[in-house]
């Protein structure tokens, strides 16, 4: 899928450009997406017990979550026409909530923004349609807007989120998309000032050991990338930094090994698994991509799979800025159902 119909437009960091009138925040900003101009709303209703300290302390760790336990109205439009309107009901640590039956086993499906939900009303998510399918099961919604695996990991280690999760047995699943979530896993120059350089940074060391150092505005090279994608000239002349190699895919699996040995700690009963979706479109760089991570995740031992594509037109299914509509939630639940049911027999 082409990346720029991925840019994602998170929430602007609540340091700045947000008026605060009790326990209601407002922001809007006007940004270019797939060369569109688009214009961007947001209101929370936050509860009563909202503390910034905290909220701020969570972005530090995980990356930009709206604040928990709260309310979102958010809308998107171009010269005036909604691309969309929506609702999302916040719960712990930022994580999108649904009404989900109560069962004997657990699902928890992550992600990025398309996991989450964005511009789609609660009933409209994948959850919402792959629910029915999934009988005497608990559906967890882990998804993160403009995220990869490294706010997940980020997630699972500096949060009690999987205490959230009451069954012992289960299935964890990663939905990933590959071109575009790795560039935000190393924190490429597309990607380095959407969110202010607040999604956590990891590295390998010389012994191949993933280290934590927190959010990438520690690191100087992100300061760089961020004058550098200022510029007209600079992006016609580096569209993307830096170039995706072998290293980088390394890096990726090897965040899913720690995520997977984090999960299975807690639940070791359960089963994890990597979901690679090469895109709605026929996109090569995301095919290869796809085949090329799941042999370093098979080489440690991860559980992986690729998702085929949608069979109907790319327009059908997404929004102008290139998030999943309602009917591609519905079509991506109808493709993840068919490979639960054909691989984990989860009925």
């Amino acid at each position: 899928m082409n990346i720029m119909l991925i840019f994602l437009a998170l929430l602007v960091s609540f340091q700045s450009n947000i008026c605060v009138a009790g326990k209601i925040l407002e922001s809007e900003r006007t940004y270019v997406s797939n060369q569109l101009s688009i214009t961007e709303k947001t209101r929370i209703e936050t509860s009563e017990d909202y503390q910034k300290t905290v909220h701020d302390q969570l972005n530090e760790k995980i990356g930009p979550v709206y604040p928990p336990h709260s309310l979102v109205f958010h809308e998107k439009s171009i010269k005036n026409k909604f691309l969309f309107h929506a609702s999302y009901t916040i719960g712990d640590f930022g994580l999108r909530t649904l009404q989900s039956q109560r069962g004997s086993r657990h699902l928890i499906i992550s992600g990025d923004s398309n996991v989450f939900g964005e511009g789609c009303k609660d009933s409209e998510t994948l959850f919402a349609f792959l629910k029915p399918a999934v009988k005497d099961v608990h559906l967890y919604n882990f998804g993160h807007r403009g995220g990869g695996p490294h706010n997940t990991l980020s997630l699972m280690e500096h949060t009690s989120a999987l205490a959230t999760v009451s069954e012992a047995q289960g299935l964890f699943l990663y939905h990933f998309f590959p071109a575009h979530m790795i560039e935000r896993v190393i924190g490429g120059k597309n990607y380095s000032g959407w969110d202010q350089g607040m999604s956590p940074w990891y590295s390998l060391d010389d012994k191949d050991e993933l280290i934590y150092h927190g959010p990438f505005k520690n690191r100087s090279l992100t300061k760089i990338y961020q004058w550098m994608a200022g510029s007209d000239l600079l992006n016609w002349l580096f569209p993307s930094l830096p170039r995706i190699g072998q290293a980088h895919l390394h890096l990726v699996a090897k965040i899913f090994e720690k995520m997977k040995a984090t999960y299975l700690q807690r639940f070791p009963a359960g089963r994890f698994a990597v979901l690679l979706n090469p895109g709605f479109s026929d996109d090569q760089t995301n095919k290869e991509f796809s085949e090329k991570l799941k042999m370093e995740l098979t080489k440690l031992k991860i559980e992986v799979h690729i998702l085929k594509g949608a069979t109907k037109n790319v327009a059908e299914l997404t929004f102008p800025d290139g998030h999943f509509n309602p009917e591609g939630q519905r079509e991506e639940a109808g493709l993840v159902k068919t490979k639960l049911l054909e691989i984990f027999f989860l009925k």
